[in-house]
């Protein structure tokens, strides 16, 4: 459900109503994967840390999503992958008001200029 700690920077968004979210399926909305899992709700980023493959379109089974790419698989609860823990999807806060549903979407990143990309690229190269 709700995340604690600080306050986290970005926008509610509205998922929609509790009971119209598929009960282990995931939807996606603005890049971040929503699930119904059991009783509540658990909000990660969409892209898995392989290949980006949306995990809202993966399948969920006893709270473990699978990417449909490669077939990672995922636990919702911590965002751990299952036999390398060390891979992590982050989790983003969600929670429900009035049975609506609503994430908080992180901003956009900065905008860059083409040189700014063209030498953030030449120092990734090795």
């Amino acid at each position: 459900m709700m995340a604690d700690g600080p306050p986290a920077e970005g926008r509610w968004v509205e998922v929609g109503p509790l009971e119209e979210l598929p009960v282990d399926r995931g939807v996606c909305v603005e890049g971040i994967a929503v699930f119904r899992v059991g009783e509540g709700v658990v909000a990660r980023r969409d892209a898995c840390p392989h290949r980006g493959g949306s995990l809202a379109s993966g399948r969920v089974v006893d709270g473990v999503v699978t990417c449909p790419l490669h077939w990672w698989r995922f636990d919702l609860a911590d965002g751990h992958r299952l036999g390398a823990p060390e891979i992590v999807v982050p989790e983003r806060p969600v929670d429900v008001v009035d049975g609506v549903v609503r994430v908080l979407v992180p901003p956009p990143p900065p905008k860059r200029s083409m040189r700014q990309l063209l030498l953030d690229a030449a120092h990734d190269d090795p």
